[in-house]
C-alpha cells in the first residue's frame, strides 16, 4: 500500500478535502500531501479574489489548499463538514467569531477537537473548547471526551 493509504480521506472516503491554514503551515501540508498523493487532483495554493476564476479547477480537485482569507470568496454551503483540531485556542474571541461566521455560511456541520485545558510553553492564556463562542442557533449533535486522550474533548454541531 502506498504511504498515503493511511489517510482515509485520500483513499476515497471523501470526495474533496480542503485544507485551510496560514502560509507556513499550508506550505508544509501542501508539500507533504502532494508528495504522497501523486495521483490525486490538487488545487495548489494561489492568490484569488474571485471564485469564478478558479471554480472549475477548485471543484474538480480532490485536495485543495487555501488560506483563511480566501474562505470569504467561496460560495455559500460549499462544505458538508468543517473539521477543526486544536485550531482556535490561541486566537482572540473576535477571530473565532469571524471563523464561526464563515463556517456557518459554508458548512452544514462543525467537528471540533481540542484540549480541555490548553497550555503552551509560553504560559500564554489559551481558550478552552468549553469557552468557544458557539453561536446560539447551532445545535449540539454529540460530544465526548476523546477515547484516545482524556485531555481532549470532541464535539459536533449542526450549523446554520
Amino acid at each position: 500500500m502506498e504511504d498515503w493509504g493511511k489517510f482515509y480521506f485520500l483513499r476515497g472516503g471523501v470526495r474533496q478535502y480542503v485544507i485551510v491554514d496560514i502560509p507556513p503551515a499550508l506550505f508544509i501540508s501542501q508539500s507533504y500531501l502532494t508528495s504522497i498523493a501523486k495521483k490525486k487532483r490538487v488545487f495548489k495554493f494561489r492568490p484569488f479574489k474571485d471564485f469564478k476564476e478558479v471554480q472549475k479547477e477548485f471543484n474538480e480537485a480532490q485536495i485543495v489548499f487555501i488560506t483563511p482569507d480566501q474562505l470569504y470568496y467561496l460560495p455559500q454551503s460549499m462544505f458538508d463538514i468543517t473539521i477543526g483540531i486544536n485550531c482556535f485556542q490561541e486566537m482572540i474571541f473576535k477571530q473565532i467569531e469571524d471563523y464561526f461566521e464563515e463556517i456557518n455560511r459554508l458548512s452544514k456541520y462543525l467537528y471540533l477537537k481540542a484540549k480541555e485545558v490548553p497550555k503552551n510553553i509560553y504560559k500564554e492564556s489559551l481558550i478552552p473548547l468549553a469557552l468557544y463562542p458557539i453561536p446560539q442557533h447551532w445545535k449540539l449533535v454529540d460530544s465526548q471526551i476523546s477515547p484516545f486522550s482524556k485531555r481532549y474533548s470532541e464535539v459536533i454541531y449542526k450549523t446554520g
